[in-house]
């Protein structure tokens, strides 16, 4: 059980990583002239440097998908993962209600979130953000197993 003050900091940091990553990530898809690589390198580059910055003070998770996976393997201990399933929650809701306040209008579309493309069933679209969730959550299990 993590001590009030050490989990108030660390809920902190996971609401500052998750507020800078949806303003800079979805901030960089709303950029004029934009292209899917520019985004897609924004989004890289953006989610190393918070976990760099973050990690160790919260465990730099960023995604309550991540937060869910390490309870489940024991690694977090729920009442961490409810506080900071709600500050992520609250941190991206904060930087999407950011964007939505400093974009002009007509640049604001959809905000930069995910939307399913034409020819393209919601179903397929489902699984597809189940195998790439799934393949983050690997990769975190595979980068923080100290053996």
């Amino acid at each position: 059980m993590d001590k009030p003050t050490a989990l108030l900091r660390m809920c902190a940091a996971e609401f500052l990583a998750l507020f800078l990553f949806v303003v800079l990530s979805c901030g960089s898809a709303l950029v004029p002239g934009a292209t899917g690589t520019s985004i897609s390198l924004s989004f890289g580059f953006t989610i190393l440097a918070l976990g760099h910055c973050f990690g160790p003070i919260s465990g730099g998770h960023i995604n309550p998908a991540v937060t869910i996976a390490l309870t489940a393997a024991q690694k977090v201990d729920p009442l961490r993962c409810v506080c900071f399933i709600f500050a992520q929650v609250l941190g991206a809701v904060s930087g999407a209600a950011t964007l939505y306040g400093v974009m002009d209008k007509e640049l604001r579309g959809c905000l930069g979130s995910n939307m399913v493309a034409d020819g393209y069933e919601v179903g397929q679209a489902f699984g597809l953000e189940l195998v790439t969730t799934f393949v983050l959550v690997l990769t975190v299990f595979a980068t923080t197993d100290v053996k």
